[in-house]
């Protein structure tokens, strides 16, 4: 039996407005160690978010006995120290992945329609049972 957890994470900012990633990560392990970790909103060289920070690399500190993979759904430049800016979601695994993908989602066709680009990353797992295969999205 694999454990997932999903957490949009909102770039770590808890309800009483402070971001803290080691908090993120602490009520993550509580119960123990998922095999996989589904984040949303992970922000990288945001200025506005975390000070710029890469919380990409950050979380990864809390959890170096697994695997990352990030797919932006947002990535441009001006971001924090000359880094790109982006903003997508996270997987963390403790499983190595047989696949990985990552899928830019449709936006709509109408271009005064305001949106967020949506992205999911996909990763086959292998377990005693067979593949698994999931997926880690953002939409609205």
């Amino acid at each position: 039996m694999l454990t997932i957890v999903s957490w949009n994470i909102q770039y770590g900012k808890g309800v009483d407005g402070h971001i803290d990633l080691s908090r993120i990560a602490r009520e993550i392990l509580i119960d123990g160690f998922p095999d996989l970790i589904c984040l949303q909103e992970v922000s990288r060289n945001y200025p506005a978010t975390d000070n710029g920070s890469d919380q990409v690399a950050e979380l990864q500190k809390f959890f170096p006995e697994y695997e990352s993979f990030f797919g932006a759904s947002h990535d441009r430049s001006g971001g924090f120290n000359g880094g790109r800016r982006q903003f997508g979601n996270l997987v963390l695994t403790r499983h190595s992945p047989i696949q990985v993908l990552h899928h830019l989602l449709p936006s709509p066709a109408d271009p005064k329609v305001k949106f967020m680009s949506r992205q999911t990353t996909e990763l086959v797992i292998p377990t005693s049972s067979g593949a698994f295969r999931m997926m880690n999205t953002h939409l609205e």
